[in-house]
């Protein structure tokens, strides 16, 4: 049985003293963790570690050796179950450790992220105003534990989970009215959801949780809120502009109003699209983020990968029309003709009839919000699955002062 530790100046037994070095000086991880405890015979534990070249075991029947024992207690990093000396961390000890752990996991007889789900959906949750689960994710990342956001997180955990995950239904609600409704090609918009959202999957959901959420967030630029607001604001330009168009008896529309809107929508449509493409590129193999800065480097590189239907999304020459003012219409012909530049010495860069224009900005309608949604989807997969994963309860649980919360 386990004996009261002496007061006063302590000695502590060899096998305490060794445990303490082989796991916080050489770093050792630990396979395993056995003891028995009795009130009638001497209590005995053993610890085994993963040594450089083999397994080292100690026993021990020492109290202070066993009270080591009780403070290792079950963490998670990367993906991979561990152990960690609670007494070095924040929490101090195993209550301070099981204070921390009661937050994520549910008591006896209950189920509580049922029971949380269920308010969410119902509007009876107690969540705080305007939570910012992107900063607290961020917080635990960084270490930085005092964050009232991840306070808030914490404290209302089961219910935060909830509400994302209703969050993310209604976000894949959105895409599928979207394809029904907005595309003109629901068989195109989907293509573009899948080809960006391949490559962003093999990027970061082959990651452990925390890894694959940490390397998007710090490799990514898009802002999925501001890129969702602008393509809404695209769509509600096209329809406002469109209306001004005149249409002939047969349904065909006038080139001579027509076509000046829809190349500012196109260059609309190119700049919108400009961040998500980066971020593709960025998960290339032998991708370099420095060089990376410029549209044209980014449809370079994922043309040169083999990732043609993405590097012709867009056609720079359109947007540069539109941008730098630099087409004429022949209507007598039925073209639009982009120039180089705008003074006496340009030239014609490209030419399109007034049908293959329309075609191209169909197309670009369906493939920009399918690269943008597929970035949305990803983006939401990374957060929940972070968000639920031991990877961040055990970041808390190792690097948190338990008193700091509720």
């Amino acid at each position: 049985m386990i004996q009261t530790a002496p007061t006063g100046n302590v000695t502590h037994s060899e096998e305490f003293k060794e445990l303490k070095k082989l796991y916080h000086e050489n770093r050792y991880d630990i396979l395993e963790i056995e003891m028995s405890l009795s009130n009638e015979e001497e209590d005995e534990g053993r610890i085994v570690f993963d040594g450089e070249d083999e397994e080292i075991e100690l026993t021990g029947s020492s109290t202070d050796f066993i009270m080591a024992l009780f403070d290792m207690k079950s963490s998670h990093s990367d993906g991979d179950k561990q152990f960690i000396d609670v007494s070095a961390t924040p929490a101090g000890n195993p209550e301070g450790y099981y204070d921390l752990v009661e937050y994520f996991l549910d008591p006896p007889n209950e189920n509580r992220r049922e029971d949380a789900f269920e308010r969410v959906q119902n509007g009876e949750d107690s969540l705080p105003d305007g939570i910012n689960l992107e900063e607290a994710l961020e917080a635990a990342l960084s270490g930085y534990m005092k964050n009232p956001e991840l306070k808030a997180v914490v404290e209302n955990y089961h219910e935060v989970v909830a509400a994302r995950l209703i969050y993310m239904r209604n976000v894949d609600v959105a895409i599928k009215q979207y394809t029904r409704n907005a595309a003109n090609s629901a068989e195109l918009f989907e293509q573009y959801v899948d080809l960006a959202g391949n490559i962003l999957r093999d990027a970061y959901l082959l990651e452990s949780p925390g890894k694959g959420y940490e390397s998007f967030r710090e490799r990514c630029i898009t802002d999925t809120e501001f890129h969702l607001n602008k393509l809404r604001d695209i769509r509600d330009r096209h329809q406002e502009e469109m209306s001004n168009v005149e249409v002939d008896d047969d349904g065909r529309l006038d080139g001579f109003t027509a076509i000046p809107y829809i190349l500012d929508q196109y260059a609309r449509f190119y700049e919108l699209v400009r961040d998500p493409l980066r971020d593709l590129a960025v998960c290339l193999e032998g991708a370099k983020v420095a060089e990376l800065s410029d549209t044209a480097e980014v449809l370079e590189l994922l043309n040169r990968t083999g990732h043609t239907d993405l590097a012709e999304v867009v056609l720079p020459e359109l947007r540069n029309g539109a941008f730098h003012l630099s087409y004429e219409l022949d209507e007598s012909e039925g073209v639009v003709r982009i120039f180089t530049g705008r003074d006496k010495n340009r030239s014609v860069k490209a030419e399109y009839g007034f049908e293959e224009l329309l075609d191209e900005y169909r197309f670009v309608q369906d493939a920009v919000p399918g690269i943008i949604f597929s970035y949305v989807i990803v983006h939401e997969v990374l957060t929940v699955r972070y968000l639920e994963s031991p990877d961040f309860m055990f970041q808390v649980i190792e690097e948190a002062d338990p008193s700091y919360f509720d």
